[in-house]
């Protein structure tokens, strides 16, 4: 039953009189005060103990002492010595109930953190589990008190994967403060294997180093991450390797062009465009999907930049004059280049094509070239580089965007001259196929005035 103030006040004043009449001065200030100051400081709220306090103080003065004693100088001053006691008292077991209260209520807040994190929660000590949360039982299968109970936590680890961790483990040894993320495979009770992900750091716990961490189901990441694999496989194998055929006899087909019929040229050149528009397509998407799974990777041989540059334009000056834009290719000669070809004449493409977005009819658009030997970063000074610059006459980029203008799936709040809302892809790939070949991508831009993104490339590739 909860202990009611006012009725503890009632009833202790009632003791106390009954006390100052009945027993000695001592007993009835111990039974009838500091009883019951015990009893409200750690029941009541702090001002509601204070409150009982100064009636308890006033009851003990006219409740134990006779009224002809009350001024005796030796009762006066032990009555008071009592009561500022009694105050010291209250204060000391208030403040020690709250931070008694605060720590039981951090205590409950940790152990709900612990209990019901969405992510497996642990602690291991001489490869044992000292601590785990319900979340580990249900990633592993096992109950609690089983895995707790296992002396090595390395008899979860897939076998496949056991020397990979061991080393992880001993590399951790001692090194306090130190953390890692790291996946394994590991084995459920039921047998079933899965695939987790580790964040660890290495921290104390009684006096001896110990490894704290979170672990983390992301099974059905790598089953989706296979099916995007084999989507992959079946682009390549079942739809691109066709089409090459295809575009392969159109080829052939071309070559016979003088005897053939208008009509039947017509139609060959007609399957030569759209299947190479298709395996653009094609191409295209592969490389978004190797970007996206960090899978990009370049095969660089020695190229003429300007022979690529010339290729690029022939490309692009009928869409140039479908859209009305002013196309203009300028380049000096350039000594050969390191570089994968099919990558790069993607990522110039992607940017003629934003660029061709932008700028819109009557708009213009250049293409531009040059090498040299400038720092490409604060690590590599004085490397001779190749420069790739594509400028457009567009509305330009706000200064609040140019650090996210080439984030996966950002695009521009800018869309003047009629620009067409794309994937938010293309510049991504900009910047991964730069960095691919040991280069970067960058940008300069002036609100109103247009737009140039230029791609710098180490002329002797990213060994």
């Amino acid at each position: 039953m909860k202990l009611r103030p006012w009725l503890f006040i009632i009833v202790t004043t009632l003791a106390v009189f009954i006390l100052g009449a009945l027993a000695p001065p001592g007993m009835a200030v111990w039974l009838g005060y500091t009883l019951p100051l015990l009893i409200a400081a750690r029941n009541f709220p702090k001002k509601k103990v204070y409150l009982v306090t100064a009636i308890l103080s006033a009851l003990v003065i006219l409740g134990t002492v006779p009224p002809s004693a009350l001024l005796a100088p030796d009762i006066a001053f032990n009555r008071i010595a009592g009561i500022l006691a009694g105050w010291v008292a209250a204060i000391l077991l208030v403040r020690q109930r709250e931070r008694q209260e605060s720590l039981r209520d951090m205590d409950d807040k940790l152990k709900t953190l612990a209990e019901k994190s969405p992510v497996g929660n642990f602690m291991i000590q001489d490869g044992r589990f000292e601590f785990l949360n319900s979340r580990v039982s249900e990633i592993l299968g096992y109950t609690r008190e089983e895995l707790i109970g296992m002396d090595d936590v390395m008899s979860l680890v897939y076998p496949g994967d056991l020397d990979k961790t061991k080393r992880i483990m001993e590399d951790f040894s001692g090194k306090k403060g130190e953390h890692k993320c790291f996946e394994i495979r590991s084995v459920r009770k039921d047998g079933g294997i899965i695939h987790v992900e580790m964040l660890t750091i290495v921290t104390e716990y009684r006096g001896k180093p110990a490894i704290i961490g979170i672990a983390t189901d992301i099974s059905g990441r790598k089953e989706m991450e296979k099916r995007q694999r084999d989507f992959v496989a079946m682009m390549t194998h079942d739809l691109k390797s066709p089409l090459t055929t295809i575009l392969g006899y159109s080829d052939i087909l071309i070559k016979f062009k003088k005897q053939m019929e208008p009509e039947t040229l017509e139609m060959v050149e007609a399957i030569r465009r759209n299947g190479n528009k298709i395996l653009d397509m094609v191409n295209y998407f592969l490389t978004v999907f190797r970007m996206e799974a960090g899978e990009l990777r370049v095969r660089l041989s020695p190229e003429n930049p300007a022979d690529m540059l010339k290729e690029i334009e022939k490309n692009f000056t009928a869409l140039a004059a479908r859209k009305g834009i002013s196309l203009k290719v300028e380049f000096a000669p350039m000594e050969k280049a390191w570089l994968d070809r099919a990558y790069m004449e993607r990522a110039i493409a992607n940017l003629l094509e934003n660029a061709f977005n932008y700028a819109g009819p009557r708009g213009a658009v250049s293409l531009s070239a040059y090498s040299g030997v400038r720092e490409l970063d604060g690590r590599r000074k004085n490397r001779g580089f190749l420069a790739i610059a594509v400028s457009d006459t567009g509305p330009g980029i706000p200064p609040d965007e140019m650090d996210r203008i080439f984030e996966k799936y950002y695009q521009s709040g800018e869309r003047g001259n009629g620009a067409v809302r794309g994937s938010g892809l293309g510049l991504a790939v900009v910047k991964a196929v730069a960095e691919a070949h040991g280069g970067r991508a960058a940008v300069e831009s002036i609100p109103g005035a247009g737009s140039t993104f230029k791609i710098f490339l180490p002329l002797r590739g990213n060994a």
